[in-house]
């Protein structure tokens, strides 16, 4: 992460929000790796897991607006695994949220846990620090999911526009 005073100026792995996604893959690879995981369908996400460009992150996803054409990014997390070992995720967090706390030093970090909504039994867990900014969020989380759900704990890193941000929060799960 680079100083930056609006979110379109923090990068995951090149892409940046505002940008294009058909700059760093094609209509078929964003098809392909497009994801389902909301009830409302006005923003979608397609993820990429383990290719050999990345050079921080495990994964990324992008999310863009159902119907739009040039697939702008309004939403952008990287994400690192942490199988079996959640709290070197968590001290991993912390040090990130540091970070950027430093780079906003008149803002603070709204910090949580809460039940992971994916997981409807309940038993899966995220902690998060969000940082509010004029033009988005940012989150930094570490989700510590059931073993029951099978995925894999990680850390991740979301920037997103408010639109997003309002979307997810009013529509996305109802």
């Amino acid at each position: 992460l680079a100083k930056a005073d609006d979110i379109g100026d923090f990068e995951i792995e090149g892409m940046s929000i505002g940008d294009s996604a058909l700059d760093f893959f094609t209509k078929k690879e964003i098809k392909d790796k497009k994801r389902n995981y909301y009830k409302d369908d006005e923003f979608i996400p397609s993820e990429f897991e383990y290719l050999k460009s990345f050079k921080t992150y495990d994964a990324i996803q992008i999310t863009y607006k159902k119907n739009d054409l040039s697939y702008q990014i309004y939403g952008l997390a990287g994400f690192l695994d942490f199988p079996k070992n959640i709290k070197d995720c968590y001290k991993k967090k912390d040090e990130i949220t540091d970070e950027i706390s430093s780079l906003f030093p008149n803002k603070q970090f709204k910090n949580s846990k809460t039940k992971h909504k994916a997981d409807t039994s309940g038993k899966s867990i995220k902690i998060k620090s969000v940082i509010f900014l004029e033009t988005g969020s940012i989150t930094v989380s570490c989700d510590d999911w059931s073993k029951k759900i099978g995925y894999m704990d990680v850390l991740r890193i979301d920037i997103s526009t408010n639109d997003f941000d309002d979307w997810i929060r009013d529509k996305a799960y109802k």
